[in-house]
């Protein structure tokens, strides 16, 4: 299923369930954040054209979105061969490169000795043969909309956010989130996972939205995984959807329009019960003949599938107009307060 609002399904069965979703989780890094306006910098040693290239190198092999950003950085730089690479999720990635071991990931990962800051940033270490160089700064950028989606989830959802990275933003993501959503941070896989199962014991019906791969035991336990994408092709086992990333601020509409598609086929049901009732009732009463019967049978269910036809594209048609008014009043108050703000000038 590949519509507008840029969605995949890889099972349809899901479609039913977020019907009855009680509680969002979401991910951090590469869900509420973007990729592809990560700001980067190096802060330690200065690199050498041969660290450069083992970093290259070394990331080239991990789908995690923080390796994803150094590698697209590095864009004039040739990676070379890697051996012995090994990935330990939400910790860090390693391998050796010209004969050294190189390690990139997070304080732990990298050395017991070296303690992690508590800037309104994401910080992946640098080491070479054991020795710790320095630490690559990503500045994250949160989704278009999302405090708007936010906004309007939070009055139909219980919301959750689970991340591998430490708390540093604590302060950006409460000023987003409701004070009654549940933040936790310094996750691992197996720790989103059980945060889940929890939730399902619970009675919550869990939908968990993450980044793939890295989250693929929480989303694979959730009632519904959806997976965020920048390329909707992107292959993800684990989830039941793939959202593309460009429409993740419609998840509102989305969600809505799933809810109604149940609503319209339950009413389909009840249309074609009444139409066997009545003809039931006609043909015990011996009132219609053996060819009208034949003939209004695929009528029926001509009907229904007009039925349903119709009541879908205007649901979807109205969920647009909704869109456009919202978008015409933020426009409207943009341009309001830029007025007021000249007058005062």
């Amino acid at each position: 299923m590949n519509g507008t609002i840029g969605n995949l399904f890889e099972r349809l069965a899901c479609v039913e369930k977020l019907n009855s979703i009680t509680s969002i989780v979401f991910d951090k890094t590469g869900t509420i954040t973007q990729a592809d306006e990560v700001k980067i910098s190096f802060e330690g040693d200065k690199l050498t054209t041969e660290d450069y290239v083992a970093v290259k190198s070394l990331t080239r092999h991990s789908t995690h979105i923080l390796s994803s950003s150094i590698y697209d950085h590095l864009k004039d730089i040739s990676p070379e061969k890697v051996e012995d690479y090994h990935e330990l999720p939400s910790m860090g990635i390693s391998g050796f490169v010209n004969g050294r071991e190189i390690k990139l990931g997070s304080a732990k990962f990298i050395s017991e000795g070296i303690s992690e800051s508590k800037s309104l940033t994401t910080e992946v270490y640098y080491s070479v043969d054991g020795n710790v160089k320095g630490h690559f700064t990503l500045s994250n950028q949160y989704r278009t909309g999302l405090s708007d989606l936010i906004k309007n989830l939070s009055s139909k959802y219980d919301l959750h956010v689970l991340t591998g990275d430490n708390d540093a933003e604590r302060e950006n993501l409460e000023k987003i989130f409701p004070a009654s959503s549940n933040l936790r941070y310094d996750q691992s896989p197996n720790d989103k996972l059980e945060y889940i199962n929890q939730l399902k014991k619970e009675g919550k019906k869990v939908l968990m939205i993450g980044d793939g791969l890295n989250d693929a035991g929480a989303l694979k336990s959730s009632d519904v995984g959806i997976s965020i994408a920048d390329d909707v092709y992107h292959f993800s086992p684990a989830c039941d959807a793939i959202l593309e990333s460009s429409k993740f601020s419609e998840l509102t509409r989305f969600l809505s329009i799933t809810k109604k598609s149940i609503w319209i086929v339950k009413l389909s049901f009840l249309l074609s019960f009444l139409y066997n009732f009545v003809g039931l009732y006609f043909a015990i009463q011996g009132i219609l003949s053996p060819i009208v019967a034949a003939l209004l049978m695929p009528i029926s269910s001509v009907s229904i599938v007009a039925f349903t036809t119709i009541t879908t594209n205007l649901i979807a048609k109205n969920k647009e107009s909704e869109n456009k008014i919202t978008d015409n009043k933020n426009i409207e108050q943009k341009a309001f307060s830029s007025a007021k703000s000249v007058q005062l000038n």
